[in-house]
């Protein structure tokens, strides 16, 4: 199993357990409150709410092995844009695959049809 593979599921685990952190019952306690303090003030918005979306974040994410300060964070962020990169790698790398594929079968499908070995 190669790195990038194992990478792919400590990321993806990672993030899924980012957006399960926020549906547990303390935490949308917590956001409730926060958002309800803040109102509609954007300023409120940012010295209120981010750092407590941060402080859950960075709670699953130091289960993964990341730290808890801005470096952490920041690998954090690195990591998931590496695994968004790679997931659209293979998208098309597949597209292509299935695409050479249906080339390849409509050529030999011609083929049959030409030889009078398949009637359409």
């Amino acid at each position: 199993m190669g790195k990038g593979f194992v990478l792919f599921f400590i990321i993806s685990g990672a993030l899924k357990d980012v957006l399960d952190a926020f549906e547990l019952p303390d935490s949308k306690t917590r956001m409730d409150e926060v958002k309800s303090a803040a109102g509609n003030d954007m300023m409120k918005m940012m010295q209120i709410v981010f750092p407590v979306v941060t402080q859950i974040q960075q709670e699953v994410i130091a289960k993964y092995g990341f730290t808890t300060d801005g470096e952490g964070k920041f690998d954090f962020i690195v990591s998931v844009q590496e695994l968004c990169i790679q997931i659209e790698v293979l998208r098309q790398t597949t597209e292509h695959n299935r695409s050479i594929s249906l080339r390849t079968r409509t050529h030999w499908l011609m083929r049959l049809i030409n030889e009078g070995l398949v009637v359409v």
